[in-house]
Parts: C-alpha cells; sequence; structure tokens
C-alpha cells in the first residue's frame, strides 16, 4: 500500500493494548495520507471521517470497489 490508495479499516482486527478495537473506524473507508510509526512499528497515516488517524499496516487493507 502506498499514499494516495483507498483503503477500508479492517472489522475484525487487532485489538489496542487495553484490548478494546477502534469500532468507531471498523469498515469505514479512507485514503492513505501519510506513511509514519506508531512507536516501532511502521504504521499508516489514513484520512477517515474527517480527520487523521493512525493504523498498524494490519488494522487496514486496499479497498476494492466490486462495481469497478
Amino acid at each position: 500500500m502506498k499514499v494516495g490508495d483507498l483503503v477500508q479499516i479492517k472489522e475484525h482486527g487487532p485489538t489496542t493494548a487495553g484490548g478494546d478495537v477502534w469500532h468507531e473506524f471498523m469498515g469505514k473507508i479512507g485514503i492513505i495520507v501519510g506513511i509514519g510509526k506508531r512507536l516501532h512499528i511502521p504504521a499508516f497515516k489514513v484520512m477517515l471521517l474527517g480527520e487523521v488517524v493512525e493504523f498498524d499496516h494490519d488494522e487496514v487493507e486496499v479497498f476494492l470497489n466490486e462495481a469497478s
């Protein structure tokens, strides 16, 4: 994945250290606007619901539009 790709936040992705899932973002579609790191783990900066949120690589997947 790279900057500019449309991605979907996985519906059953990893949990946070507290065991919580980012429910408000699950299944939502956004666009990668940057690449960063969360602690030492590579992450994507995703524009989603009007804000930029960081997700680990294993929390997102490329969005494939079946209609196209």
